[in-house]
């Protein structure tokens, strides 16, 4: 394009050198910024595209769907991991309340109960006296699994240097969750940051 433009200008000339001149250095800066913006723009879709990136903001059962497929393991627990944000007044605008996947690791402990742990708010634990069984990751769209034996387990997401779970079961049991034999748990864990 900025040579079919360059051969133009040189077919259109008058004479007049020096105001031909200015005027072809800043149309040929104009062209390559031009150019340069279209090929920026094109990696970036191209990019987007590759990654297989999406929104999920606010499509978490779309997203826990989508996350059953990567399951591998034939026993143990697997989920998505996501953060909740912004006022989730039932009569706020829907809008400013999100929910979205999120990157963070997870640790897992035989049933841990509050007489268990060293609280340090509402939803953030210090220290677990129970036995840490294993830890996982998860990856951008929340995704993790972990195979684990047929037992009864606790399940901690690590947030700022601390443990944090905001479930209990009737028993004082802190985010419980059980493996069966042959069978995979279905846990969602959720970081709750919403103002109700």
């Amino acid at each position: 394009m900025i040579l079919c433009f360059n051969s133009w200008i040189n077919s259109t000339r008058n004479g007049d050198d020096s105001v031909f001149s200015y005027f072809h250095h800043e149309i040929y800066s104009v062209m390559k910024k031009l150019a340069a913006i279209g090929i920026i723009l094109l990696l970036g879709i191209s990019c987007q595209k590759n990654c297989g990136c999406q929104d999920w903001t606010n499509r978490m059962e779309e997203l826990y769907q989508h996350n059953l497929e990567k399951i591998t393991i034939q026993q143990g627990v697997a989920g998505t991991v996501s953060l909740i944000e912004g006022d989730c007044m039932p009569v706020v605008d829907q809008n400013s309340c999100l929910q979205y996947p999120v990157e963070r690791s997870l640790h897992i402990f035989s049933y841990t109960t509050l007489d268990d742990v060293v609280q340090d708010g509402p939803t953030t634990f210090s220290s677990i006296q129970t036995d840490l069984i294993g830890s996982v990751g998860s990856d951008k769209e929340g995704f993790f699994e972990l195979a684990l034996e047929p037992g009864k387990y606790s399940i901690f997401i690590e947030e700022q240097g601390a443990y944090y779970a905001n479930s209990l079961d009737g028993e004082g049991g802190i985010q419980p969750f059980e493996v069966a034999a042959d069978s995979i748990s279905l846990v969602n864990p959720e970081l709750d940051y919403a103002v109700y």
